[in-house]
């Protein structure tokens, strides 16, 4: 195990080694090959006992994944709703395939989908009892996925379900999941955003959601993907405070404009249990975007923030929501300390930084103001080049102004 408690690379792969020999004492059971799948249809292990005249397992084996073509005939023959209306298992036939396949979805203990047991009628006819048996299996799987030194490989294969809970309104953490999302977070880098994309421009039925996050976290590897309701969405992280369309994630923008699809960035956030909040940003954004007319694909929170702001409740608790991170810090650090920083910042943008005017505003002399401004900067990676980043802080400013 890892300083953190987090499993190494050697653990990982005992962890997958046990999956491969779990499914081949499977196959040798039910007398047909298994193949394990997560949720992106990609190909986790598989029995040694290959179907080798089967396109299906061939395409899987050989690609690692299922590709677009055969995910649309998925859908269109129903295996994605058959499978998706099924408690657990579903047997699946189509006249384009010679053999029929048991699919049996297995979950964790929270009842979140981790994958998939597929087996193929080839070897030998299907029995009564099978469908038992197959079942056993996923739950084995599933057994064996949330093993304390299987951790590594559920965050590589998994790595949506460690951060979906998040987003579940009243969702209390387990201590593990805790210790996990913690692991998660030191990875990442020091500044936060959510992202939300809506897929309906590609595939209006939804259909496709488990397949585009997958394509996206292919495009965005540094970044956690995962599903969320009808939703693709992804926790960016990031070295810079504000992110600018023209400049940063050029991975996402190019993503949008490949497929067509639309998504809304939250503001920024620096605590990973705070996901919550900026998700509905992220969702805000993209509403905004979406609903007003917008040519841009790629919808930032902070272009909407006054927006949002002028919508939303005035209860403080709702509007601190909106306030940009920054001047939270900034309040705070004037409560402790007894200065009045955000004053200063509010008056100086105000006056389009127009050091003169804010010092009469002020009452303060032009080093005073100056040795503030300069000493927030430092501490809080302000570019006072940056509009977009200015627009943002003073509608903070001006909001903190509602509720103080």
């Amino acid at each position: 195990m890892s300083s953190h408690g987090m499993p190494n690379k050697a653990d990982e792969q005992e962890g997958r080694k046990r999956l491969t020999r779990l499914l081949s004492e499977a196959a040798e059971r039910l007398g047909n090959p298994v193949a394990m799948i997560d949720t992106s249809y990609r190909l986790l292990a598989f029995s040694p006992n290959r179907a080798k005249d089967d396109p299906l397992w061939n395409e899987l084996v050989a690609e690692g994944t299922f590709g677009e073509e055969t995910v649309r005939f998925f859908n269109q023959a129903r295996f994605i709703q058959e499978v998706a209306d099924a408690d657990d298992i579903t047997l699946l036939r189509h006249n384009n395939y010679k053999y029929d396949r048991y699919c049996c979805k297995f979950f964790d203990d929270r009842g979140i989908q981790l994958g998939s047991i597929c087996v193929v009628e080839c070897h030998r006819p299907f029995k009564p009892g099978d469908a038992e048996a197959i079942r056993e299996v996923g739950a084995q799987m599933a057994a064996e996925t949330q093993r304390a030194d299987g951790l590594a490989v559920r965050e590589s294969v998994f790595g949506g379900t460690l951060i979906s809970p998040l987003l579940e309104q009243g969702r209390s953490l387990a201590d593990g999941e805790v210790e996990a999302l913690n692991d998660l977070h030191e990875k990442l880098r020091r500044y936060l955003y959510a992202v939300v994309i809506d897929i309906s421009g590609y595939d209006p039925t939804l259909s496709h959601l488990a397949y585009m996050r997958d394509l996206l976290a292919a495009a965005m590897v540094e970044h956690p993907c995962f599903v969320h309701l009808n939703s693709v969405v992804a926790l960016v992280s990031s070295d810079s405070p504000l992110l600018v369309p023209g400049r940063d994630m050029r991975e996402l923008r190019d993503f949008l404009e490949r497929y067509p699809i639309q998504a809304g960035v939250s503001g920024v956030f620096q605590d990973i249990f705070r996901l919550r909040g900026h998700y509905e940003q992220a969702l805000a954004a993209l509403n905004y975007g979406m609903n007003g007319g917008c040519s841009n694909r790629l919808h930032l929170y902070d272009s909407y923030r006054l927006l949002h702001a002028a919508s939303a409740s005035r209860s403080p608790g709702q509007v601190m929501g909106l306030v940009h991170p920054v001047v939270t810090a900034i309040s705070e650090a004037d409560k402790q300390d007894g200065t009045s920083r955000r004053a200063t910042l509010c008056a100086y943008l105000a006056n389009g930084k127009d050091e003169a005017a804010a010092c009469r505003r002020l009452g303060v002399e032009s080093e005073d103001l100056r040795r503030d401004i300069d000493a927030m900067c430092a501490a809080y990676d302000i570019d006072m080049n940056d509009g977009m980043m200015l627009f943002s802080l003073f509608g903070s400013c001006m909001m903190m102004e509602i509720i103080l």
